[in-house]
C-alpha cells in the first residue's frame, strides 16, 4: 500500500485538481483507492460529488470522535474518500500549542490501509497542524503541484525551508516524488470583460490546443532548484491547460471518467506508470 500527499504551501496551485484525477485513472486501473479531504475548502470532497455536510469526517477523526472507518464514503467514481469539513478550519485551536498531535492521521490510517492499494491525502496550503499531519501521514512521500506563475519560484523556496524544518523536527525523511507544473492561462484587464461567465463560455468553446498558455516557470528552473537544494533525478510533468477538467469537476468525477481520450488523461496515466502506482496490491480482500 502507498500513501502519498500532494502539497504545497501556496493555494490554486491545482492539488486537489491533481489527487482527484490520479485517483481516478488509478481506480480505472482496478485498484481500491482513498482520498483524504484534508483542506478546510473541501475541494476534493465536492469534485467527488460530495457535499461537506456529511455527518462524518476526517474532523471527526483527527478530534478521535469518531474512528476512520466510520467516516469513509465510496463515491460514484469508485474512488473512496474521508471528507473534509468546515471545522478543519479551527483544528489548530483545538490542538493547541502541542506537537503531540502531529501523528494523528498516520496513526488513524494505519487501522485501515490493508484495505486499499494508494492512500492520497489532499493538503491544505499554508503551515497549520493539517499539511503536518498530512506529511507526517505520507511518511513524507510527496508530489508537489505548482503553477508556473510569475511568484511560482519564490514559493518554492519557502516551501523547501517549511519542509527542511518539519523533516528536522518531526524525524521525517522527505521523498520527493514528482513536481507536476500546471500551464497558466492569460489574465485579461478586467474592462475587457463586463461578464467573466460569458468569457469563459467562449474558452470552452475554443479547440484546447490554441488555447494560449502563459508560462514564467519551465522544468529547467525547477530541476536546478532542486538540484541545488541536493535532491537530484526529480520527475516533472507539465500538465497543458484543460476545460474538460472544470466540466469533469462540475460533475463530480475525474476526468478520465468524463474525457478518457482527453490528452490531460494520457498524462495522468504516464504519472500513475512512471510512478510505479499501478504495482500489484498488498491489500487484504474483503469489506472495509
Amino acid at each position: 500500500m502507498k500513501t502519498i500527499a500532494f502539497v504545497h504551501q501556496k493555494g490554486g496551485t491545482g492539488k486537489t485538481t491533481a489527487c482527484v484525477n490520479i485517483a481516478g485513472c488509478l481506480v480505472k486501473q482496478q485498484k481500491k483507492v482513498l482520498v483524504v479531504d484534508m483542506d478546510p475548502q473541501g475541494s476534493a470532497t465536492s469534485s467527488l460529488g460530495l457535499s461537506q455536510n456529511q455527518k462524518s469526517s476526517v474532523y471527526q477523526v483527527l478530534m478521535e470522535e469518531k474512528a476512520i472507518s466510520e467516516c469513509i464514503f465510496e463515491t460514484e467514481s469508485g474512488i473512496y474518500i474521508v471528507p473534509s469539513a468546515i471545522d478543519l478550519l479551527v483544528i489548530d485551536i483545538r490542538f493547541g500549542q502541542s506537537t503531540s498531535h502531529a501523528h494523528r492521521l498516520k496513526n488513524h490510517l494505519a487501522k485501515i490501509a490493508h484495505h486499499f492499494d494508494v492512500i492520497l491525502i489532499d493538503a491544505p496550503s499554508g503551515h497549520t497542524s493539517l499539511i503536518v499531519n498530512t506529511i507526517i501521514a505520507a511518511a513524507g512521500h510527496l508530489i508537489i503541484p505548482m503553477d508556473s506563475g510569475v511568484f511560482a519560484y519564490e514559493s518554492l523556496e519557502t516551501f523547501n525551508v517549511f519542509l527542511n524544518q518539519l523533516a528536522e523536527a518531526y524525524h521525517v525523511p522527505i521523498h520527493l516524488m514528482a513536481v507536476l507544473l500546471r500551464e497558466e492561462l492569460p489574465r485579461s484587464p478586467r474592462k475587457s470583460s463586463k461578464n467573466p461567465f460569458k468569457s469563459m463560455a467562449k474558452l470552452w468553446e475554443t479547440p484546447e490546443e490554441s488555447v494560449p498558455v502563459l508560462n514564467y516557470l519551465y522544468e529547467a528552473d525547477i530541476t536546478a532548484f532542486w538540484e541545488k537544494n541536493g535532491v537530484t533525478d526529480v520527475k516533472i510533468y507539465r500538465l497543458p491547460y484543460s476545460y474538460e477538467v472544470v466540466k469533469s469537476q462540475i460533475k463530480g468525477l475525474p476526468i478520465v471518467h468524463c474525457a478518457p481520450d482527453s490528452e490531460i488523461v494520457k498524462i495522468y496515466q504516464q504519472i500513475t506508470t512512471e510512478l510505479n502506482l499501478l504495482s500489484p496490491p498488498r491489500r487484504l480482500r474483503g469489506d472495509l
